[in-house]
């Protein structure tokens, strides 16, 4: 069983890595696709318009709308990833091809042959990057010292300039591998040293929240003890000092169950505390609590009666609802102070609400109030 258990775990893991990855894909080609879109049509503008380059100009303007425009549109859809991969690197191949052919890498055009291989290695990654770098490479030797020669309508380079062209488009695969092997290796070390801190993270909470019992125990026993002392016969001064224990213990309640409240929404033990309860049992609990002092302020302490059944951890849920209710409380002078579940507008979900009567946070304040959780 336990076995079956660690495979389900170790496909689940994978599943996770491929999804993440699948993303990354998305957001890359759709990043490239974009600029290429938006640069492809500037400058086959400007070709189109400028004397002697029409037909480079049209040539791009045609690579941009059969290959960088349907691109972009099939990332849109994530299983089809791989053909829009193609698309693009077809589109970078020819729009090459016709600078090459027609002159263009006389002038800037030569910056856009020289980021096709960095292309492919941002979008294919370090081994396939190399596949598509080299068939680029000979791609472009062969437009150089083949279709150039032979072709009427292409544009004649000096031997200097071949030479110095293909030597320069092979350097330029080399610093794209390089840089590309870089970026990956950071990103692998940082992607270990985030799992790492996750981990430990996760470790800290568990201990936290499998600890919280014992450390509760004691300062549970001492209000206890002190709730005792409380009830015995004594005079002012000893009334007195029980009084400041008795706070000073509350307080260090409060703060113990906060704390460890806190850690368990970090933990993986969370999850098993979920657990079907009545809401009216922790309606009832707080009704208790504040009744009284509600009462000494002269506010009208509403809780509506709830028989719904919940699926949730009742412990979280019950400190979540003390620490609004506590604040309304203490910060409304006068009124109404209301507690009420209502159905929420997402099926077989409810809406708990805290209202109050009192002069509520400043629009600019409300999200700094919830930055600490």
């Amino acid at each position: 069983m336990s076995r079956i258990l660690e495979l389900l775990v170790e496909a689940l893991g994978t599943k996770l890595a491929d999804e993440i990855e699948l993303v990354e894909r998305v957001r890359h080609v759709r990043s490239t696709a974009t600029i290429g879109l938006v640069c492809g049509v500037a400058f086959s503008t400007f070709n189109i318009i400028t004397p002697g380059t029409q037909l480079l100009g049209f040539v791009e303007l045609a690579s941009i709308l059969l290959f960088f425009a349907p691109a972009a549109l099939l990332v849109n859809r994530p299983e089809r990833i791989d053909t829009a991969e193609l698309v693009l690197m077809l589109g970078a191949l020819s729009i090459s091809s016709a600078l090459i052919v027609l002159g263009g890498v006389e002038g800037t055009g030569l910056l856009w042959v020289y980021s096709v291989p960095f292309m492919a290695f941002f979008i294919k990654g370090q081994r396939r990057g190399w596949y598509y770098s080299l068939a680029f490479l000979v791609v472009h030797v062969l437009c150089m010292t083949v279709v150039v020669p032979n072709f009427s309508y292409a544009y004649h380079y000096s031997p200097e300039m071949r030479t110095h062209f293909l030597l320069s488009m092979g350097f330029y695969v080399l610093i794209a591998a390089a840089f590309n092997h870089a970026r990956s290796r950071f990103e692998t070390e940082l992607h270990l040293r985030k799992n790492e801190a996750e981990a430990d993270s996760q470790a800290k909470s568990r201990f936290l929240a499998a600890a919280s019992h014992d450390l509760r125990q004691p300062a549970h026993a001492l209000g206890l003890f002190v709730a005792r002392l409380k009830q015995l016969p004594s005079d002012e001064q000893t009334r007195e000092l029980v009084q400041g224990v008795d706070a000073s213990v509350q307080a260090l309640q409060d703060m113990l169950n906060a704390f460890f409240d806190y850690s368990r929404l970090d933990s993986q033990l969370t999850h098993a505390s979920l657990r079907s309860f009545e809401l009216n049992t922790v309606f009832d609990k707080l009704r208790t609590s504040f009744s009284e002092t509600a009462a000494q302020k002269g506010l009208r302490l509403r809780i509506r009666p709830c028989r719904e059944w919940v699926q949730s951890d009742p412990i979280l849920l019950q400190r979540v609802l003390l620490n609004l209710l506590g604040n309304a409380v203490q910060h409304t002078p006068c009124g109404t102070v209301m507690l009420a579940c209502r159905p929420s507008q997402r099926r077989g979900f409810l809406r708990v609400q805290v209202r109050d009567s009192g002069i509520g946070i400043a629009e600019h304040q409300q999200k700094k109030v919830f930055e600490e959780f």
